[in-house]
């Protein structure tokens, strides 16, 4: 009985495996990682406040700009401001690069 080199099956497989990745998966995979956070975002069962978005959105503007509704939970301290302050800065970078209001 002949034996087999030690090489055989494994080196062909190394030998007929491609390991690169080609230019149309590397611009595919963001596209379809989109549209899964899209279907997903859509279709999802899940409750937003708005009350609480607008409260952050108001309160980031607020730091901005100086005008602004202060509700009572900012005012008595019931909430935290790193959102609002993360919203702020982003409101403040744009303004900056003359994304702001017009007029």
């Amino acid at each position: 009985m002949k034996s087999l080199p030690a090489r055989s099956f494994a080196g062909q497989c190394l030998q007929t495996a491609s390991v690169t990745s080609p230019a149309h998966i590397d611009t595919a995979m963001p596209v379809l990682a989109f549209v899964a956070h899209v279907a997903i975002a859509l279709s999802g069962d899940f409750i937003l406040y708005p009350d609480e978005i607008m409260q952050y959105l108001e309160q980031g503007h607020r730091l901005v700009f100086g005008n602004g509704v202060i509700y009572w939970e900012f005012f008595y301290g019931q909430r935290s401001w790193p959102l609002p302050g993360l919203i702020g800065g982003v409101l403040q970078l744009c303004d900056a690069a003359g994304l702001g209001e017009r007029g």
